[in-house]
């Protein structure tokens, strides 16, 4: 589990979710966002 700040006040937690997709939970100012991603690099 990774959780890193990407500007001020932005704070992301990526899940991996099998080989190449993974699940991004965005917190920004205490509001919790979330998107699902595919990497394209295999």
């Amino acid at each position: 589990m990774i959780i890193e700040e990407l500007t001020n006040g932005v704070h992301r937690q990526r899940l991996r979710q099998g080989s190449n997709k993974f699940i991004d939970w965005l917190l920004i100012e205490g509001e919790q966002l979330w998107r699902i991603g595919v990497d394209s690099m295999q």
